[in-house]
């Protein structure tokens, strides 16, 4: 899935997992614009909701997490672009495949987001270096899309 529609029901899989479900409750049929208010107000809790969800729901709604984090409203905001990058790197790290059809869009958010640790107030004792996790993120891709390995995507 390329992230440009709504995720259905039957997107989300498996609700028998407490963060699927939540995420589902919360998310659920609603487009990136309702949501990017959630994203601002509870960052911690919907990256863990996001965390292991099915790539067309992750793919979808990470985009909402890039609104809230590069919106001036962002500002001092260290909680929420730390668990965006953190998210986005630990996905790029155990699915870069399901990742794969987004990336092309969600690497600029990436690297604006990783470039902005001092407006969001971001310590890098607490929240690591925006910069190295964006790395890793890149790294993670790039390994992902070497010449010579197979280009299995997840569901």
């Amino acid at each position: 899935m390329t992230g440009d529609r709504v995720p259905t029901r039957e997107d989300w899989g498996d609700l028998s997992d407490l963060d699927v479900n939540d995420g589902f409750r919360r998310l659920g049929g609603k487009t990136i614009e309702d949501v990017v208010p959630e994203f601002e107000r509870l960052p911690i809790e919907l990256a863990s909701e996001l965390r292991f969800a099915p790539a067309a729901v992750f793919n979808y709604y990470v985009f909402g997490f890039v609104e809230a984090a590069l919106a001036a409203t962002a500002k001092g905001q260290s909680d929420l672009a730390s668990c965006f990058l953190q998210l986005v790197r630990d996905r790029a790290t155990r699915d870069a495949a399901g990742l794969a059809p987004v990336w092309p869009r969600l690497r600029k958010g990436v690297g604006k987001a990783a470039g902005r640790q001092t407006f969001y107030r971001a310590s890098p004792e607490i929240n690591g270096s925006f910069a190295a996790i964006r790395k890793k993120i890149e790294a993670a891709m790039r390994q992902h899309n070497a010449p010579g390995r197979p280009r299995l995507h997840s569901r």
